[in-house]
């Protein structure tokens, strides 16, 4: 079919809108495949057919009125010889998507439990943040993120995490910040450690902006030093992607000698870490590991964490605290794609942290999480000593709101099967985008369910998991 009758067909059936301009001659000639010269051709004609019309050096423009219904326009267009405006880059979307329907047992893990959430005191906060309005919120200014939550989270590391002189960013969530510094440090055919199961959403980052993964081994041990080692030798790494402390998904946390010998490789090689401190706010242990950030000499750590495990996930606030030269293209990159976050939500939790009741909401819900922790811990023993052929086995991890639970049964299998009694739980391939031929995993989360659920869902799990 002739360019101009596909045009015409385009414009009929509302692809080209009246006043609307064309794309030019030569993203045309490419959409159809055609010589340029073709395409001025058409466009000539089109304007002596009073269907376009063409304006000096700014282009051609559909007229301010409908093609009529010519006999040639009713023979149907190929849609694949259609301009095609929609045409979208692929999206690595092959990730666990946490959903609600008839879900009655949640043991999705990282979700706070909502119903202790101290409502009340954080709505005095936003509605002191609404009377009292700081013009700065309702301008394009602090692409950064709002100036007291920055300070107030550079004050919060130095005290918990041992982390000072350093940049803090806010983000949405730790998402967004993983998105980010992929999109500021990766291209086409850079290599990005990461360990063989691992957060699925980092990895779609990582691979949405052109990053290819090498994948090591890690275990209750800790990180495979030795084929590390080979990784850094043998190829080019860009990126080292790392969950230190209670890695996801298996708990495991790094000793100091593991993350020590990591950050000396890392500096020889010249390799970025990512630290993605998570879940750090919940040890159930007094002995607390630092973060690998609060001694980085050489400047080439970017930690990032999130407040979602303390607020709600809902709130989106998470942040980066990275060299100063990583903050500055942050802030452009800030600029480019939304100017700024919202602030009001961060000075009211800003104004939380100052008067102390973040932190004693952080004590009160480590206390309870321990309770539930150890009720879990009693409910999988009296499973495993009276279900032996599950073959239930776990280390109770110091940190984190999950149990990364061994039985021996197709664990990937048991979840579709407990998914249709109304359990959500994620299952060992949940983490790898690669086939895992035989799962032998589930990560049990015990924060968000009251122990009355925990109990009745936990019970009805290993029910269904007898019966495979």
């Amino acid at each position: 079919m002739r360019v101009v009758d596909i045009v015409k067909e385009s414009i009929t059936q509302g692809k080209f809108l009246a006043g609307q301009k064309l794309p030019s001659s030569r993203v045309l000639a490419t959409q159809f495949g055609v010589a340029r010269q073709t395409i001025l051709n058409a466009l000539h004609e089109l304007i002596a057919q009073d269907i376009i019309y063409s304006k000096e050096k700014s282009g051609y423009f559909v007229v301010e009125k409908k093609v009529a219904n010519h006999s040639q326009l009713q023979q149907k267009v190929p849609n694949e010889l259609l301009f095609n405006a929609w045409a979208f880059n692929d999206i690595d979307n092959n990730i666990f998507s946490e959903h609600s329907h008839n879900i009655q047992y949640n043991f999705i893990a990282g979700t706070p439990d909502f119903d202790h959430f101290p409502f009340a005191e954080f709505r005095r906060h936003l509605a002191h943040v609404m009377n009292y309005p700081d013009k700065s919120d309702f301008s394009y200014e602090n692409a950064q993120g709002q100036p007291q939550l920055i300070s107030a989270i550079n004050h919060y590391l130095h005290c918990t995490r041992s982390i000072t002189n350093r940049s803090v960013f806010i983000t949405n969530g730790s998402q967004e910040a993983i998105y980010m510094i992929s999109r500021l440090l990766l291209k086409k055919g850079d290599k990005v450690i990461v360990t063989q199961l691992g957060y699925q959403h980092a990895w779609s980052a990582f691979k949405e902006n052109g990053a290819e993964l090498i994948k090591i081994n890690m275990d209750e041990q800790g990180i495979d030093i030795t084929m590390l080692v080979e990784c850094f030798k043998k190829k080019e790494i860009k990126l080292l992607y790392l969950t230190p402390d209670n890695h996801y998904p298996t708990t495991h946390s790094l000793s100091n000698e593991q993350r020590k010998s990591i950050y000396q490789l890392a500096s020889k090689y010249g390799v970025i870490i990512i630290e993605d401190d998570y879940d750090h706010e919940y040890h159930f242990d007094e002995q607390i590991t630092k973060p690998m950030a609060s001694n980085d000499q050489h400047q080439m750590i970017i930690y990032l964490s999130t407040f979602s495990k303390i607020l709600y996930p809902g709130a989106r606030i998470g942040f980066i605290s990275a060299p100063t030269v990583v903050l500055e293209q942050l802030i452009k990159l800030r600029q480019t794609m939304s100017h700024k976050n919202e602030s009001m939500t961060q000075r009211a939790l800003a104004l939380w942290m100052k008067d102390g009741g973040f932190s004693r909401h952080i004590l009160r819900s480590t206390k309870r999480y321990q309770q539930k922790r150890l009720f879990t811990d009693a409910l999988l023993q009296h499973h495993k000593k009276h279900l032996p052929q599950l073959g239930i086995s776990y280390a109770l991890a110091q940190s984190g709101l999950s149990i990364w639970l061994k039985l021996d049964v197709d664990c990937a299998h048991l979840a579709k099967i407990a998914l249709k009694h109304g359990i959500l739980i994620q299952n060992e391939s949940d983490f790898s985008d690669e086939k895992i031929v035989s799962s032998t995993h589930l990560r049990l989360g015990f924060s968000r369910m009251s122990v009355e659920e925990q109990e009745q869902g936990i019970n009805k799990l290993m029910t269904l998991a007898a019966a495979l």
